[in-house]
């Protein structure tokens, strides 16, 4: 559940945990574990074949290669169909590393392993991906092998607009501004023990500010959206001068910052539920 590695099971302190809770209960070993699990990947693919030959006529694909916080590669490819009772259905089809050059041709022979291997490749209709240019090779390299039509993903061009807008001068400036707040809240213990005091003294509830994260565009917004419900509290912080020093009571947005930074969560929430 908690995507603790198998090996937990042959570890000291777990093993003297269950021992204690239940004396009697001989604790399966790892090769066990894999055993059932590899056993239980195998009924549930066979079910995923079966479904998709019954009650697929035509499917549609997404698919996305994505790095692991270990800097390795993987390839996800999600099948997405309409059932006969007219109810819309997903199911992942394969999570797998990809440590092959991420070329056109590449990623072409491995999506159509994945749908051979589902029996699905005469019914895929289109592949929705990124605007990178591998995908669409690949996509135009199976379109005319199998006739699968190309779609890219619209939220991930509305993304590459967003970036794009939040790059502006003045908007740019204020995500500087915005991103250095929250530094200075996040790495001063003094400053985000006095943001709590006085979040009770404006009878506010007491929420954290949010990082910006670089590979996110909502993450900005989030960022300006926390920052603008907090603005009483914040400001009053960074106001103090027994709390904040005189160099970071200059960090405090202007007054045509906050309100670009109110127009700004306005403009964005749109997009934020979008994608």
């Amino acid at each position: 559940i908690d995507l603790r590695p198998l090996r937990t099971v042959d570890c000291k302190g777990f093993r003297d945990l269950l021992t204690y809770l239940e004396p009697g209960y001989k604790i399966p070993s790892r090769t066990h574990i894999t055993k059932v699990m590899r056993q239980k990947h195998s009924l549930g693919k066979e079910q995923i074949i079966e479904k998709l030959q019954n009650e697929a006529a035509s499917v549609a694909l997404t698919t996305d290669i994505w790095t692991s916080r270990q800097t390795e590669a993987y390839i996800t490819v999600t099948a997405h169909y309409v059932s006969p009772s007219w109810e819309l259905s997903s199911c992942v089809l394969e999570t797998s590393s990809f440590p092959e050059h991420h070329t056109g041709k590449e990623i072409a022979n491995k999506l159509l392993e994945c749908t051979t291997t589902f029996k699905i490749d005469e019914k895929v209709s289109c592949v929705v991906h990124d605007q990178a240019s591998n995908m669409e090779l690949s996509l135009k390299i199976l379109n005319g092998e199998k006739g699968w039509d190309s779609l890219c993903c619209n939220a991930h061009r509305l993304q590459l607009c967003l970036k794009a807008g939040l790059s502006v001068n003045g908007i740019a400036g204020l995500v500087s501004s915005a991103k250095k707040i929250v530094a200075h809240f996040r790495h001063s213990v003094v400053a985000s023990e006095e943001l709590k005091k006085r979040q009770a003294q404006m009878e506010t509830v007491a929420k954290k500010l949010i990082q910006e994260c670089a590979t996110r565009w909502n993450s900005t917004f989030y960022m300006c959206e926390r920052l603008v419900e907090m603005r009483g509290p914040v400001s009053a912080v960074l106001a103090d001068a027994k709390v904040t020093k005189r160099k970071d009571r200059l960090l405090d947005l202007t007054s045509d910052q906050w309100l670009l930074a109110e127009d700004l969560v306005k403009v964005l929430r749109p997009f934020d539920l979008a994608t």
